[in-house]
């Protein structure tokens, strides 16, 4: 039931992730670092194969520099 409404907000919000984190000229590498995380998870989660936690999520926005609702 679930199922393909899950995928589509993990696409897109991965997506989004992806597209602030070019938007401020930062690389997979420097988001890591600053996240405390490694690359193959951010790739994971930039391409919608991997769904993160609320603190997760609000790591990579402080380190954007966004609101978690962007």
């Amino acid at each position: 039931m679930f199922g393909g409404k899950m995928a589509d907000i993990k696409a897109q919000l991965g997506a989004r992730i992806k597209e602030l984190r070019k938007a401020k000229n930062i690389t997979q590498e420097q988001l890591v670092e600053l996240i405390g995380s490694d690359t193959n998870n951010l790739s994971r989660i930039e391409n919608g194969k991997k769904f993160l936690s609320a603190e997760k999520l609000a790591k990579i926005a402080n380190a954007l520099k966004v609101d978690v609702k962007d």
